[in-house]
């Protein structure tokens, strides 16, 4: 049970460095391509991604816990 719990954890924490990394490309696309309607676009379509890959890590990581009973 303790192995399982523990995968869990790591699974959520991979799903946080995806989502810190996909931050930072959204913002550095932002930063050097942000005057161009395809740059703001593109910087802002990966920081919607994002968004999305948290809130998927996040419950994801919420109903194992719940059916691990912790």
């Amino acid at each position: 049970m303790v192995r399982t719990q523990l995968a869990n954890e790591r699974t959520l924490l991979a799903y946080a460095r995806t989502v810190v990394m996909l931050l930072v490309t959204g913002a550095t696309v932002l930063k050097f391509y942000g005057g161009t309607t395809a740059g703001f676009g593109g910087g802002a379509l990966v920081l919607a991604v994002a968004l999305g890959v948290a809130g998927v890590g996040l419950r994801r990581f919420l109903v194992v816990a719940r059916a691990l009973g912790s």
